[in-house]
């Protein structure tokens, strides 16, 4: 009598086992497969009707921002940046961050259209053309205006223009200062480092400015940069010429020159 209820616990736990592991390997399946036979699998009692909802539910979500990511990856690298309206990259990535705010894909993918303009702003802005470094630097501003490397690049533009126009006016100003040598004898140059010499050297530059004036009793221009300094020279000059009171007129230049003015 005891093998008789020991061989039927036996069977009962026997049937207990691969009724649990089929249902294992089912709930299993279907997970891996949310999308497939839900119906089928709720009416079997596998999975709930509220947890079939939801993974169905987050697989549509991975579905369809995957494929959004997917198309922006494509429209990135065939440069389809902002254009056309309907089929671009930023496009594509900004409803990619609608769905999922911190998704790491899409704000890499934003930052890599951010990346291209303001590389073709830099590359204008070496050309010289501004206008179009310009818009470059809007286009980057409509993909991400919070994004550093754009307020970087218009900084790494403001100084190389900068740069530029210094250069641009220094050379103008040598062109005429050469000119000037070469074709006015009464135009007399100074070293800019003038005041730093002993005094005597300093009356050894100037003596023939002293000398052109005392002979033609002539009025004098003096272009220098530092005010003191030139309200200096001219009573250096004045006091040194005993004949006449020297009229003189000061233009903050950065010629360091001292032009006798013809009668």
């Amino acid at each position: 009598m005891k093998n008789f209820y020991f061989t039927i616990f036996v069977s009962i736990v026997l049937l207990s086992g691969c009724s649990v592991t089929e249902k294992n390997i089912a709930t299993s399946q279907s997970r891996s497969k949310p999308l497939e036979n839900v119906t089928t699998n709720i009416q079997k009692g596998i999975i709930s009707a509220n947890d079939a909802a939801e993974v169905s539910g987050k697989s549509k979500t991975d579905l369809i921002l995957m494929d959004l990511l997917n198309r922006g990856q494509k429209a990135l690298s065939q440069m389809r940046l902002l254009t056309p309206e309907e089929d671009n990259a930023n496009m594509y990535f900004q409803a990619a961050l609608g769905r999922d705010p911190k998704n790491p894909d899409a704000i890499y993918g934003l930052a890599q259209i951010v990346t291209y303009y303001t590389r073709f702003a830099w590359d204008s802005a070496q050309k010289k053309q501004f206008n179009s470094a310009n818009k470059y630097i809007e286009l980057a501003n409509l993909v991400n205006p919070n994004d550093p490397l754009i307020k970087e690049t218009q900084k790494k533009i403001f100084e190389f223009r900068h740069h530029l126009a210094t250069h641009v006016k220094v050379d103008r100003v040598n062109s005429k200062l050469n000119k000037a040598k070469n074709t006015n004898p009464n135009a007399f140059f100074l070293p800019k480092t003038l005041f730093s010499l002993p005094e005597d050297e300093i009356l050894q530059q100037m003596q023939p400015i002293i000398d052109k004036v005392t002979t033609q009793k002539s009025s004098i221009e003096i272009n220098w940069v530092n005010d003191k300094e030139a309200r200096l020279l001219y009573q250096i000059i004045n006091s040194r010429v005993p004949d006449f009171r020297v009229r003189g007129m000061i233009f903050h230049r950065p010629s360091y020159m001292i032009e006798v003015k013809q009668q």
